[in-house]
């Protein structure tokens, strides 16, 4: 089937929407996605998050319908076109709740979680991952939250049923509230730039992005899958190098989140420990 037919045939039961901010965005889309027109972006310092929620609040979603927002980046992320996307979805099992595309299993491997991979890139976040862990989380303290590769969602690649996108646009709302009205310390710990980054983005926008994530780890209900992980880049970090190392890391915390016995916590605290070292020394 060509691909200027795909969009078309996608809105029965998936709808992918990729995002634009200009004429040049514009023409980089993947003609296999629905593009999201956001070249009035009234909010550039939500990024994503802006044209996401407008799309969400201003549409009534099927429930019944997989629905998708991607970066203009999506194929320079993930080299994944929209073909691809589509066939990996028609060989899914019916029930799921949210499909992940998301590049990177280096980091999310190596990491216990997504939030601590924040705070290691972005130091200055510390105030605003606590704020996030006690009112998105139930409190739930940093050192007890895992992620593996099923669930580490980066850069909001990922598609999912209409009452995922509500729970996930529920939490979103509340760092919108904080960062738009909130009180001055925790408004300001999210909207300040967040250092380690050559764009210097809010920090807000990296507590957005693994909003979904923090949902899957916590939330158990949700049936969750991945495309397969090892089959997307990897990030520049240094660590991307030590692949086995990587999936024993992956496979450590699978265990834990399985079984709920520390020892394999513990392992993966000491692997990680090693496979810095070594990367620090090469």
């Amino acid at each position: 089937m060509d691909r200027e037919n795909l969009a078309e045939q996608a809105t029965d039961s998936v709808v992918i929407h990729q995002i634009f901010y200009d004429s040049r965005t514009r023409l980089s889309l993947d003609p296999g996605f629905l593009p999201l027109d956001n070249t009035k972006n009234l909010k550039p310092d939500w990024r994503e998050y802006w044209p996401i929620r407008n799309y969400i609040l201003e549409h009534k979603l099927d429930e019944f319908t997989y629905y998708g927002f991607l970066s203009p980046k999506f194929f320079e992320k993930t080299g994944l076109s929209s073909d691809e996307v589509y066939r990996y979805l028609k060989t899914l099992p019916s029930g799921l709740d949210v499909v992940s595309f998301s590049p990177f299993f280096d980091v999310g491997a190596f990491f216990r979680n997504t939030l601590d991979h924040c705070l290691i890139q972005h130091p200055n976040a510390q105030r605003a991952i606590v704020w996030a862990l006690e009112n998105l989380c139930g409190g739930i303290d940093l050192s007890e939250l895992v992620m593996h590769s099923r669930i580490s969602i980066f850069c909001n690649y990922f598609i999912a049923k209409a009452s995922f996108w509500r729970e996930w646009l529920s939490k979103c709302e509340l760092v919108w509230s904080a960062a738009e009205g909130g009180g001055a310390e925790i408004s300001s710990a999210l909207n300040v730039n967040a250092n380690g980054h050559t764009l210097n983005p809010p920090v807000k926008t990296f507590i957005v992005e693994r909003v979904a994530s923090l949902i899957l780890a916590t939330q158990k209900s949700w049936n969750s899958t991945a495309y397969p992980p090892l089959k997307l880049p990897f990030s520049s970090a240094k660590i991307s190098s030590e692949r086995d190392s990587l999936l024993s890391l992956d496979a450590l915390k699978i265990a834990y989140c399985v079984t709920g016995c520390l020892d394999y916590l513990h392992e993966h605290e000491r692997f990680s420990r090693a496979v810095l070292t070594k990367c620090l020394k090469s």
